[in-house]
């Protein structure tokens, strides 16, 4: 088969069609989160998604911007699917004091149904250091940054 011909078809064409988008949430976030603690809380990052297939593929990405400590220390994260953590990524975010800079996570999921459910970021200063891990606000002022999450469904 020369797949640069043309082709007629009668009938019904089976096979075809996966990997279409079904849909795409979004969500900008620019409140401020901060803490001193090595105990992971919400960061308020949450999004939430009804799968219109059973069959299709979740792509969750969240993307957090303006993080910075005023003491040297690392930012761990974790990702749930309701009360379900799916991942953590222990120190992903630098060492250094007052240094600023983004992190993107991203998660692939079977929708395994079309019940509807949330996904959200929570966040910890590891090691505890006594300084202040901050999000969408590196310089601890009344300016804010942007964060957001992402989910992206695709067909089977």
């Amino acid at each position: 088969i020369d797949l640069s011909d043309n082709f007629a078809f009668t009938g019904t064409v089976s096979g075809a069609g996966g990997g279409k988008v079904a849909q795409v949430v979004y969500q900008n976030f620019t409140t401020a989160f901060s803490t001193t603690s090595a105990t992971y809380a919400d960061t308020g990052l949450t999004l939430a998604i009804t799968p219109t297939a059973s069959d299709s593929k979740l792509y969750i990405q969240a993307s957090m911007n303006s993080i910075a400590h005023n003491g040297a220390s690392f930012a761990s994260f974790k990702m749930f699917e309701g009360s379900t953590e799916l991942e953590e990524w222990y120190k992903a975010h630098g060492y250094s004091d007052n240094e600023i800079s983004s992190v993107t996570l991203n998660v692939q999921r079977d929708a395994s149904s079309t019940s509807a459910r949330t996904y959200k970021i929570q966040m910890a200063n590891n090691p505890n250091t006594n300084g202040t891990l901050r999000l969408n606000n590196s310089a601890a002022d009344s300016q804010s940054a942007q964060s957001s999450m992402m989910i992206t469904e695709v067909l089977a």
